[in-house]
């Protein structure tokens, strides 16, 4: 049976209630854990922004996610448990392997598209790229920019000493020496700022998935960011100012 994502259904009853598709922007954290914010009662990292959005939205109390990035990624992606897969042992795709997320799923831009969504994507994507058909652009975006792989370095974009940045499947070597979630912040508001202000375009519904690549290791920030915030709890091991 052909799995629909939830999402769909989300959408269908949002537009027989407002008459509208509505724009999504799907914010997406890597390796984060419930200890991560600062509401949890196992917090130790200050996250005021976050807790300002918190406030004004809904939380869902039992919502479950996949520990580690494929898996994660898989499922929301095809709306699958992860064991329809092979990806039952949280197993993550490597940079050197044939890998890649099963080409015969239909995916979730792609169902988004036939609803007359335009598709972009900004960030992370680890379901696999061996060929072109697999990377984002073939799997329904509109557009791609940033990682195909896993752990980079935050500001060289190198996994392994290969350059890991692209924009719609050519690389781009402008992002090299900026730090990651920088680029991936910037080039979102870059694309929505671009639909909504073409005539073509701000009437028609909008994806815009943003995966970042933070807080996943390497444990590197911007001193300032460091120097801005009391991360007096944590332990000086994770604690890697500017460049490392």
């Amino acid at each position: 049976m052909r799995v629909v994502p939830a999402i769909l259904l989300f959408l269908a009853l949002v537009a027989v209630c407002w008459g509208k598709k509505p724009h999504i922007l799907f914010i997406m954290a890597d390796d984060w854990g419930w200890g991560d914010v600062s509401w949890s009662e196992y917090a130790q990292i200050p996250t005021p922004r976050l807790q300002e959005l918190k406030a004004e939205s809904l939380e869902l109390m039992q919502y479950y996610t996949q520990p580690k990035c494929t898996a994660a990624r898989a499922a929301l992606m095809t709306a699958r448990y992860p064991y329809k897969m092979g990806l039952q042992t949280n197993r993550v795709f490597n940079r050197v392997s044939n890998n890649t997320l099963d080409m015969s799923l239909k995916i979730l831009p792609g169902y988004l598209k036939d609803l007359g969504y335009h598709t972009h994507m900004a960030g992370k994507w680890h379901l696999g790229h061996c060929n072109v058909d697999a990377t984002p652009i073939g799997r329904g975006f509109d557009t791609d920019f940033g990682s195909w792989t896993n752990t980079e370095d935050r500001y060289t974009l190198t996994t392994n000493g290969v350059f890991d940045w692209s924009w719609n499947n050519e690389v781009y070597w402008p992002a090299k020496g900026q730090y990651t979630a920088h680029l991936i912040t910037n080039h979102t508001q870059h694309m929505l700022k671009k639909h909504f202000g073409n005539e073509n375009t701000k009437d028609e519904p909008v994806f815009m998935y943003v995966p970042y690549l933070v807080p996943h290791k390497p444990a590197v920030v911007p001193e300032r960011y460091i120097e801005e915030t009391d991360c007096s709890l944590l332990k000086k091991s994770y604690m890697f100012k500017g460049k490392w």
